[in-house]
């Protein structure tokens, strides 16, 4: 009997539509893991570069601009001119130790030496000059005038007005002193010099002045004076009797080291005479400044003159002490 349940139970079993038929796959066979493993991928979001904001203001539909053009030099013919300072600046038309340039003393400023004149700054570029001793015998008074500068250059115009005649009494005489005839009538001259300066910068603190001037002589009473036929006399005084006479030159100056400075002239004479035409003299001199306010200076003249009776030379030495005040 219980043969009979387990026949019945299987048939049941294999009756019921639910009952899927097991077949027994082959067991699969075990994967094979690879023996280099893969670093695992970040998958995380990469952050993108903000779009650049817009130039002056633009939309981002705006158009590029050009690229820039490459800038060409203006020619040479367009360059301006480079203005030359030295001519703009002022030219100073004062300077100590001026009485042989076209330069007059400042205001106030006083100078006088043993055998050069004394001088005297006026202002308004004006200077008096005058020799004290002198004037016991031939009163003279001399007014330069500086009137422009350009370029460096300075120009100015010097007039001494002198009267003579009681030197040239002095003069005739017999004995020691005298050159002119003592017995000669000498009559009231008054004589006007004239004389056109020029001076330029040389390099640096040297002077170069060039000069010209022009003697006019009048005279008064009866006159026996004739010329006085000496160098460096006869120059001076023909145009006592000649009424007219003329000279030019150039005088060159300048330092020598730090106390020390050097002067060089020369002079030509022109006279209104037929047996003395002309005149030359020259002279070198060597300064030594001790202080702003005093000066040593030595040298040589060089006198050379025709004369009636022939040519004459004299060769003399020079020295002077100047003082300002």
């Amino acid at each position: 009997m219980s043969g009979s349940v387990a026949m019945l139970f299987q048939a049941l079993v294999l009756l019921s539509p639910e009952a899927p038929l097991e077949v027994s796959a082959p067991p699969a066979a075990a994967a094979v893991e690879p023996l280099v493993t893969e670093s695992p991928v970040d998958e995380s979001p990469v952050d993108e570069p903000a779009p650049a904001p817009p130039v002056d203001g633009a939309g981002p539909e705006a158009e590029v601009p050009p690229p820039a053009q490459e800038v060409v030099p203006p020619l040479l013919a367009e360059v301006p001119e480079p203005v030359d300072t030295e001519v703009a600046r002022p030219v100073a038309l004062t300077a100590p130790w001026s009485s042989s340039t076209a330069y007059v003393l400042p205001q106030g400023r006083l100078e006088v030496g043993v055998f050069q004149p004394l001088c005297y700054g006026l202002g308004h570029n004006l200077e008096l000059s005058t020799r004290p001793l002198l004037d016991l015998l031939m009163p003279s008074l001399a007014v330069k005038k500086a009137w422009l500068g350009f370029g460096g250059a300075v120009v100015a115009t010097r007039h001494n007005l002198m009267y003579p005649t009681g030197l040239l009494l002095a003069l005739s005489r017999e004995g020691t002193g005298g050159i002119i005839a003592h017995d000669t009538r000498v009559p009231h001259i008054l004589a006007l010099n004239n004389e056109v300066y020029l001076t330029l910068p040389v390099a640096r603190r040297h002077r170069l002045t060039a000069k010209v001037g022009l003697m006019l002589a009048m005279s008064v009473g009866r006159s026996t004076l004739t010329t006085i036929d000496l160098p460096l006399v006869l120059p001076r005084t023909a145009a006592y009797t000649e009424h007219v006479s003329g000279a030019f030159g150039f005088d060159l100056e300048g330092p020598l080291g730090r106390s020390f400075t050097y002067g060089f002239d020369l002079d030509l004479f022109m006279m209104n005479s037929g047996t003395s035409t002309f005149a030359v003299e020259s002279s070198g001199v060597v300064g030594f400044v001790v202080s702003a306010d005093f000066r040593v200076q030595a040298g040589v003249k060089v006198a050379y003159s025709e004369l009636p009776f022939g040519s004459l030379t004299w060769v003399l030495p020079q020295a002077d002490l100047i003082w300002a005040f």
